[in-house]
């Protein structure tokens, strides 16, 4: 990771553990881990914090990309785990718009991927994203999570 990416980390990190000792629990969360030299083939794993057991959330899945990443879509393997270790995983496909071809060097997509999770348990939660085949041009991937409307 890069120094400029670890001190993204470090300051969202600060920020988070600010919001949970003041009591705040934002309605937007974004977890992102950079890949390793433009190609992504392991497993990134996020941590996601939760306090609310109560809000209604939408789980994203972001994708950073350069324009050497070319797919109209985008299989996955996702696999989620509670605080008390139970685990659930699943294929997803992402899809994407024709319009994140612009002159843009980078690109950031976000897809839909679950509406009106209830994170039931107060401790860390872990959700793993890998490709099912290794991929060029994807720079980091992670999870946005947003309360449910």
């Amino acid at each position: 990771m890069s120094i400029v990416g670890s001190r993204k980390v470090l300051r969202m990190a600060v920020c988070a553990a600010i919001a949970l000792l003041t009591g705040c629990i934002s309605a937007h969360q974004s977890f992102v881990v950079e890949t390793s030299d433009r190609e992504w083939a392991e497993p990134i794993e996020v941590i996601i914090p939760n306090e609310d057991t109560t809000s209604l959330r939408d789980v994203r899945i972001v994708l950073r990309h350069d324009n050497s990443f070319k797919r109209e879509s985008l299989e996955v393997e996702i696999v989620a785990m509670r605080p008390d270790s139970v685990a659930y995983g699943e294929s997803f496909v992402m899809r994407f718009a024709d319009d994140r071809r612009s002159k843009s060097a980078l690109h950031d997509v976000v897809c839909a991927y679950r509406g009106d999770v209830l994170f039931d348990m107060v401790g860390d939660y872990r959700i793993s994203i890998a490709p099912k085949q290794s991929q060029t041009g994807i720079l980091a991937v992670g999870v946005d999570i947003v309360k449910s409307e």
